[in-house]
């Protein structure tokens, strides 16, 4: 597995230009082609996945294709070792992973594995399912565990999240993997690494990609971005990111997290969980369900520490002030741009030195004055302690001035000095405490309960007694000797903040003893204790936790143990030396200020991590390294694009900020973590936080194409897409598949009476028959059917009144013009809700008004879908020669009555009487002018008789007139209206909906049709065409499935269908009414 070897690096290395070279990373990775078997899934990554009892079924069928086998399997034999014996994959094959498997599905084994489980299941026959079902066969022998029991994280009982990875290099998992398989005997050393990799592909991809430098370590900052571009990448293009190297996942992330922003933000939560759990700031929990007040701490402790290490190469790159350049600008402040302020013209005058001889300290006593000329330059950094003279003209004009100046550049330069020393112990604290987190649990757990004691390198000089020694400062690292446990176990690690670790040492610094130079035999090195100034603080490290406690996993970069080392840390670099203070401060003379300067600018730049990698430091240049260099540390990806310049310190830690500030100095990859609303399509899978699917950031990509989340008819392109379905497979509808306690919405496809997926991304048919609910025509609901309707039109009702109140309707109002940030924001809200279910989320008690306008236009535009999906299938039902008047109820309540189950009941009687007048168009017409006119008079008595007469009606004793219904089927139907040799009109009813189809003579000939509230009405001239569109309406077409007929359970459908008597005594309280709605068109 030579491809999964690490380099060293954490920066894209850059060639040419910046741009140049991300450029071509992201060429690179658009020409990187997913496996053409994608992530090795098959079945199993089916947006319609097989369920628990489908999966046990393959397991059984692997075992008939087994003991069918000529070969007796081995002890060490799985299914894997057993599809490899026909013709044995060589050495050479074996490494490459993803053709190795390719090869052995395509093989004769591979297909009549595939298509024994799919005979077993009696799965749906494509051209690509007997690969699918192999795979599934594959990865479920492999990780049988998985089917009952599968938890995110683990495969094949490996825990990918265990603690003994964490702050481990991600690209050593692969290995541990494959040494699991081998050592739980599920496969054996030969064909551990294809099983690793097969389950990784499906599961986890990341541990996958290739140049995964080993400072990308698992729980760090580098991981975490990686984890999360890995995850969006593969959720668009399932098979790819094993495929591709470090540099183009990280290059491709930002765009990937823009294609789906639903899959983006899952994935920023579970990497996020994960990132909490490692570092100790939430606990790991089977259930996966976590708080959205736990996952607001998280965000803003990510949020956090990424704003530290944003200013911590600030910090530390801090530059030095120069009493050159503060008096220069003083200068060109007092004297103008060309004054000639660097030429030796002054010169000290003596005449008053004796009365200022005691007022220069702290010059030395040597030296009675300034000797020799100086440039005024050099008189402004005296800050006035001198008398001066000159023969410059110039310059005399104005030497009054001179005498008088006092730029206080001193002062500014010791302000400044401060500030600089003050940004380095900061920033020196940050990476501490950054470094400290990034270590693995084992070393986290020893710092943060052990008992440490501090060491310092020193050197050693022996002096001319034999008792004399000089010791001084070896280098600017500190050692920690921790013991820890009941044993005092000792672990020793070696802090380097100028290469940017912490090692560990197997020198107990005790019993060190100290080492002679070869060069020098009077000098050698050793260690010396470092005890801290501030006793107090000092026991606080001393205390070891009773070896019984169970310790928590230590928050390794916020604990006050971190804390304390970090500042032991700055202690032990001795930032604060009265030497170096003395030097800087102490001078008179510019030359000799310059050399000490000098000298404290080296000392202090030796701090900064990499400063040997840079060669032009003094020069004033080393701040582009150091920057660029230190981002690597801090788990940063430059790709080579120079941060320099660019990075700012962060003054306030917002999202925002945040994002502005990596964006600015061309940071990529890196997340800042914004809102956490990543559960919102998983309506129903959560409540009130977030609960881990195990099938995670694939389902939510799995949705496919974006209208079949919904596919109400209204989206576009969806009626088409069921149109071009339904020609070449038969009848397709959108609706609910039941796996398990899951409903998953999805497209079926109704073959021989059962219901099969469908895959609208590759146009397939997929799996078996499964348990499919189209979408119902909920609106028109006959009464009694409907148990909950009262309460939700009741809680509907008053949120409404009490969002329309005058002061609470401009936020109303402003939600519904532009309110989808608040509707994302509901909670338990789901794009994939229906009408019926938007009500009753609408209903729900102390809904805000900005969140009941947000419904409303929700409510409104998911019933104006609904009407044109409701036409559609009618028209799709009918064949050519029929006349279809698209017509629904649903845009008629979204304007007048959203909440209502609607008015089939009463439109169905009003639709009879019309018929029979032979005025059906001013009927449609009427209830179309009544719902865009609602306001006036005549359209307001309209809707409200209308209304009446649904309460009358709309019971199902009520709609069923002249004795009890009988249960007709669709040809039964068909065969009454041909038969009749009069004007006949018939009610028909399902469980939950009423329409009316009837037939009427027209000069001699005979012509029918059918209305349905939801969707139209259809007239038919000929009884082939009657024939035709009523077999499918009624019976097997789409319209049909959509209903909820009698006698499903014996494999019919069936209707309850009444003769309409216009006269019948049922009807005389409203029959005035019924007719009333077509007698003539409203004036409105």
């Amino acid at each position: 597995m030579s491809e999964f070897e690490s380099s060293t690096s954490n920066v894209v290395s850059a060639t040419d230009s910046d741009t140049n070279n991300i450029d071509s990373i992201k060429r690179e990775a658009e020409k990187v082609l997913p496996c053409a078997l994608a992530d090795f899934a098959g079945a199993l990554s089916w947006q319609i996945p097989l369920s628990v009892e489908q999966k046990k079924q393959v397991l059984e069928a692997v075992r008939l294709f087994i003991a069918g086998l000529d070969d007796t399997p081995q002890p060490d034999q799985g299914l894997l070792e057993l599809m490899n014996i026909e013709q044995p994959l060589a050495a050479d094959a074996l490494r490459d992973p993803a053709r190795a498997l390719e090869t052995l599905i395509a093989g004769t084994r591979g297909q009549a594995l595939g298509l024994a489980v799919q005979t077993h299941l009696k799965g749906f026959a494509s051209d690509v399912s007997v690969n699918d079902y192999a795979l599934a066969a594959l990865q479920l022998d492999l990780d049988p565990q998985s089917i009952e029991n599968h938890q995110r994280n683990n495969v094949a009982g490996f825990d990918l999240d265990s603690k003994q990875h964490w702050g481990e290099p991600v690209a050593a998992v692969f290995n541990k993997l494959r040494e699991h398989l081998i050592k739980d005997r599920v496969c054996n050393s030969e064909m551990a690494g294809l099983g690793a990799y097969l389950l990784l592909a499906r599961h986890a991809p990341l541990f996958l990609i290739k140049d995964l430098p080993t400072a990308v370590k698992y729980g760090g900052p580098a991981w975490f971005n990686l984890s999360v571009a890995a995850a969006t990448i593969e959720a668009e293009s399932p098979g790819k990111v094993a495929k591709m190297k470090f540099a183009q996942v990280m290059v491709c992330a930002e765009s990937a997290a823009l294609i789906d922003p639903a899959v983006t933000q899952y994935a920023q939560t579970v990497t996020l969980i994960d990132w909490g759990v490692v570092h100790g700031l939430v606990e790991r929990k089977n259930d996966g369900h976590y708080t959205p007040a736990e996952l607001d701490v998280l965000k803003t402790r990510f949020n956090e520490a990424l704003a530290d290490r944003l200013n911590t190469p600030i910090l530390l790159s801090s530059v030095f002030p120069s009493r050159k350049e503060i008096a220069r600008a003083g200068l060109k402040k007092e004297f103008g741009e060309n004054y000639p302020i660097e030429e030796h013209v002054l010169e000290w005058d003596r005449s008053v030195g004796a009365k200022i001889v005691g007022a220069l300290s702290p010059v030395p006593s040597a030296i009675q004055g300034p000797v020799g000329m100086h440039t005024l330059l050099d008189v402004a950094m005296m800050d006035g302690t001198y008398k001066w003279k000159t023969s410059h003209s110039l310059v005399n004009f104005r030497i009054h001035d001179i005498n008088e100046l006092d730029l206080r550049v001193r002062r500014i330069f010791n302000r400044e000095f401060e500030a600089t020393l003050n940004h380095l112990k900061e920033g020196t604290r940050l990476t501490i405490r950054h470094l400290i987190s990034e270590l693995p649990l084992e070393d986290r757990e020893n710092i943060e309960y052990g008992k440490i004691d501090f060491y310092q390198d020193k050197t050693i000089k022996a002096g001319l007694q034999f008792h004399d020694k000089f010791v001084r400062a070896g280098n600017q690292n500190l050692t920690l000797r921790v013991e820890q446990g009941i044993d005092k176990k000792v672990s020793v690690y070696y802090i380097d903040l100028k290469a940017g670790s912490i090692t560990k040492k197997d020198v107990d610094p005790v019993t060190q003893t100290d080492r002679v130079s070869v060069h020098i035999p009077s000098v050698s090195y050793g260690v010396r204790p470092f005890y801290l100034a501030d006793r107090d603080i000092a026991k606080k490290l001393k205390r070891r936790p009773s070896p019984s406690w169970t310790f928590p996993v230590p928050d390794s970069y916020s604990s006050e143990r971190t804390r304390i080392i970090a500042d032991a840390f700055v202690e032990h670099l001795d930032y604060d030396s009265e030497d170096i203070l003395k030097a800087a401060e102490g001078l008179t003379t510019w030359d000799q200020e310059v050399e000490v300067l000098e000298r404290s600018v080296k000392f202090l730049l030796n701090l900064i991590p990499f400063k040997s990698a840079i060669s032009n430091f003094i020069d004033g240049k080393y701040l582009d390294g150091a920057i660029d260099l230190f981002l690597d540390v801090l788990g940063f990806v430059t790709a080579g694009v120079s941060a320099t310049a660019k990075l700012a310190q962060l003054g306030a830690r917002t999202a925002s900020a945040l994002s502005k500030a990596l964006k600015a100095a061309k940071i990529i990859g890196a997340l800042v973590i914004g809102e956490l609303n990543p559960f919102s399509g998983l309506h129903g899978l959560a409540s009130g936080g977030a609960r881990l699917a195990g099938n995670g950031v694939k389902f939510l990509a799995n949705r496919g194409l974006g209208n079949i989340a919904r596919l109400r008819g209204g989206a576009a392109g969806s009626y088409e897409l069921l149109q071009a379905v339904g020609k070449q497979h038969g009848t397709a509808l959108p609706g609910t598949w039941k796996v398990g306690e899951q409903n998953i919405a999805g497209i079926g496809v109704l073959k021989n009476d059962q219901w099969y997926p469908y895959n609208p991304v590759n146009n397939r048919i997929y799996g078996a028959p499964g348990n499919f609910q189209p979408r119902q025509g909920r609106l028109g609901s006959l009464s009694g059917v409907d148990a909950g309707y009262a309460d939700r039109y009741a809680g509907f009702s008053a949120n409404i009144a009490a969002a329309r109140t005058p002061l609470n309707f401009p936020a109303f109002r402003k939600a519904y013009d532009d309110g989808l940030d608040i509707l994302e924001a509901i909670t338990d809200y789901s794009f994939r809700m229906d009408t019926q279910q938007l009500v009753e989320l609408a209903a729900q008690p102390g809904r805000r008004p900005e969140e009941m306008g947000a419904l409303v236009r929700e409510i409104e535009d998911s019933l104006f879908d609904d009407a044109t999906f409701y036409t559609n299938l009618l028209r799709q039902d009918m064949p050519k020669g029929v006349t279809v008047e698209p017509f629904s109820q649903c845009y008629f309540l979204a304007r007048v009555d959203m909440a209502s189950n609607g008015r089939c009941a009463a439109l169905s009687y009003a639709m009879a009487y019309a018929y029979l007048h032979r005025r059906e168009g001013t009927l449609l017409s009427n209830v179309l002018k009544a719902a865009e006119k609602q306001t006036h008079p005549q359209a307001a008595r309209f809707i409200s008789a209308l209304e009446k007469s649904q309460q009358r009606l709309g019971p199902k004793y009520s709609f069923h007139t002249g004795g009890a219904p009988k249960k007709m089927d669709a040809q039964n139907i068909i065969d009454e209206l041909v038969a009749s040799r009069d004007s006949k009109i018939l009610m028909i009813g399902t469980k939950s909906h009423g329409m009316v189809a009837g037939t009427r003579f027209t000069g001699g000939k005979q012509e029918w049709f059918f209305f349905d509230p939801n969707s139209g009405m259809a007239i038919f001239e000929t009884r082939q065409t009657l024939q035709q569109g009523l077999s499918k309406a009624f019976g097997n077409g789409s319209l049909a499935s959509t209903f909820k007929t009698y006698g499903k359970k014996r494999g019919g459908a069936d209707y309850a269908v009444n003769e309409f008597r216009p006269g019948d005594v049922e009807l005389t309280d409203v029959r005035d009414t019924l007719e009333k709605f077509s007698a003539m068109p409203l004036s409105v």
